[in-house]
């Protein structure tokens, strides 16, 4: 009965009520102040189901074959040749980096990556490096306030439903303790849609679910930050005439690639080109030299964004959201 009351306080519709109590009338118990050996147990067994569910993740890609995104496209503008240094700073699969191997064995290749999938891949070709998540989704999920679950939902997921995606979540953990399955905040999410259906771009059902486990992966892992600095980094390193290939999978992604390489401001308002950054009178005001805006640190190998065609995108699903962006080195006097 007190469960029904304080589930009463947030408003829940009783289709709401109904979809919780059945993922988790089965699966989870209220929080309590004490804990029985009952309680123990569950969370043992949760811990083996998880390190099952790993270690059948891990097996999964072990037998799929990868296929790397917009391979020839990608070798195409890096034309690996012996001596040349290349860093590989999405790992993945490692199908770019043994492409680059098989077609200069003498080059130099620095494999990056923070899934332990991907790390154990790298071990084999000798090239990796790996940095630890933290925190974790599930802290994200468990312990950040509504409001900012709503602000990282609506930026890095850049879903609509974001502000009763974060209330739905925050009831529900309040009404039955920490979210620990991935199951379970899929059908939170998909309770707020009321079966709605999604599409991709190849008019596939698309999980209602995917925009919000996005933002919460960009979040844990700080990837656009990352991006940005990786960004910094490979103009600083790169000998001018060096080429920079970038492989984005969505659009707050390649909007960082494509300022960086259009030299268009990151503060500035969105869909700004870099015709419209050279009009813009703040900008000429705050500058003391307008030949400082002329200065361009890349030069893009094409105006356009390349993407895969429809066939790519037959043969392997993973790439109908690629956008490929590639630019070279200025340079700088």
């Amino acid at each position: 009965m007190s469960q029904v009351k304080q589930l009463s306080r947030h408003k829940l519709s009783f289709c709401q009520l109904r979809l919780l109590q059945q993922v988790y009338s089965s699966k989870c118990q209220p929080v309590r102040a004490s804990h029985n050996a009952a309680d123990t147990e569950g969370r043992q067994l949760d811990q083996q189901g998880r390190q099952l569910g790993q270690k059948l993740n891990e097996d999964r890609h072990r037998r799929v074959p990868h296929i790397p995104v917009m391979l020839k496209e990608v070798m195409d503008v890096l034309k690996p040749t012996d001596g040349q240094v290349i860093v590989d700073m999405t790992f993945g699969g490692g199908g770019h980096t043994r492409e680059i191997i098989s077609r200069a064995q003498n080059a130099r290749v620095f494999a990056l990556d923070r899934d332990p999938v991907a790390f154990e891949m790298a071990t084999q070709l000798s090239q990796e490096c790996k940095i630890q998540d933290q925190p974790t989704a599930a802290d994200v999920v468990n312990h950040i306030d509504e409001q900012d679950l709503y602000v990282i939902i609506k930026k890095y997921g850049e879903e609509k439903l974001a502000r009763k995606i974060a209330s739905a979540i925050v009831d529900t953990r309040y009404a039955f303790g920490n979210i620990t399955r991935t199951r379970q905040l899929a059908d939170i999410v998909a309770s707020v849609f009321q079966g709605d259906l999604r599409r991709d771009k190849m008019m596939r059902h698309s999980h209602v679910a995917t925009k919000t486990f996005q933002a919460l992966r960009i979040f844990v892992n700080d990837e656009l930050n990352e991006l940005n600095n990786g960004l910094e980094l490979a103009h600083r390193f790169l000998k001018p005439g060096g080429v920079c290939v970038a492989l984005s999978f969505h659009s707050l992604e390649d909007r960082i690639v494509k300022r960086h390489f259009h030299g268009i401001d990151m503060d500035l308002p969105l869909n700004m080109n870099y015709r419209d950054h050279l009009r813009n009178p703040s900008v000429l005001h705050e500058r003391k030299d307008v030949v400082d805006l002329l200065k361009k640190r890349w030069l893009p190998s094409s105006k356009k964004v390349c993407v895969p065609t429809y066939t790519d995108c037959l043969d392997n699903p993973r790439a109908r959201s690629a956008k490929l962006r590639a630019a070279a080195k200025i340079q700088c006097n």
